[in-house]
């Protein structure tokens, strides 16, 4: 367990545990301890398959290890799990722990890993020489299931506004689609446009009556009889002209 190493992106700086001394300690302690690779292990005179990205541990040994006492750990873990950063599958002998979307983040270059042995601080050395193109050629956030797991703030607010839905109902729908991406094994090559096609499918079929209420209640009746709607999202328009809500408007 003490040997190899793992990867940790920048990207780390923008998850608000950075700023949480305990919150991130305990989560790299945890990317630490997670398995590389698929292997079978005996608990309590139990074998247990325990896969990459997985780890078997308990409260009391990650308060030992952390320094961190168990009530703060469990908060932790719940907090961790709560953000679909980990999963947890708890039994009275023992916890299993599984990051989300470790295979996205961790998958190792079996030559960079040898390169790393023999050439040790000369591999990280090249790394930071030429991080510029790396990050040139850095996949798009969209383009990773990731993205689903934690929609940007800005294109939350975005589908926010563009489908009169709460956040919480778009995160869900996202979080749903994730796990059922993660489930049947399907990859796209644009989550975003995923998502949105998906959401453009299932609002377009919600409750008309509700639909109707909100085109309406902008209704606006001119001197000349003519009728306009003051500040209704196109797509919105759009959906009630389909389904001829406002088919006798302009």
């Amino acid at each position: 367990m003490n040997n190899g190493w793992i990867k940790l992106h920048r990207r780390i700086l923008e998850n608000p545990i950075v700023r949480k001394p305990k919150y991130i300690t305990l989560w790299i302690v945890i990317l630490l301890k997670a398995n590389h690779k698929e292997k079978e292990m005996i608990w309590n005179n139990d074998v247990i398959s325990v896969k990459s990205g997985q780890f078997i541990t308990g409260r009391k040994e990650l308060s030992r290890e952390t320094g961190i006492p168990e009530t703060t750990i469990e908060r932790i873990l719940k907090f961790l799990e709560s953000r679909h950063q980990i999963r947890q599958h708890k039994t009275t002998k023992y916890r299993l722990i599984t990051i989300v979307n470790w295979q996205e983040y961790q998958i190792l270059d079996t030559k960079t890993d040898n390169k790393r042995t023999t050439n040790g601080q000369q591999t990280d050395t090249n790394k930071n020489d030429n991080k510029d193109n790396k990050e040139k050629k850095e996949t798009p956030p969209h383009a990773k299931l990731s993205y689903l797991d934690n929609l940007p703030e800005d294109h939350l607010n975005e589908f926010h506004v563009k489908y009169h839905a709460s956040k919480e109902k778009i995160k869900e729908k996202s979080h749903d689609l994730a796990n059922w991406c993660r489930s049947e094994g399907k990859k796209k090559k644009n989550y975003r446009a995923f998502l949105l096609r998906i959401m453009n499918k299932d609002f377009e079929k919600r409750d008309l009556d509700s639909l109707k209420r909100i085109i309406f209640s902008r209704e606006e009746v001119k001197e000349n009889g003519t009728v306009k709607f003051k500040n209704v999202p196109n797509e919105l328009f759009e959906v009630a002209k389909k389904h001829k809500l406002i088919q006798n408007k302009s």
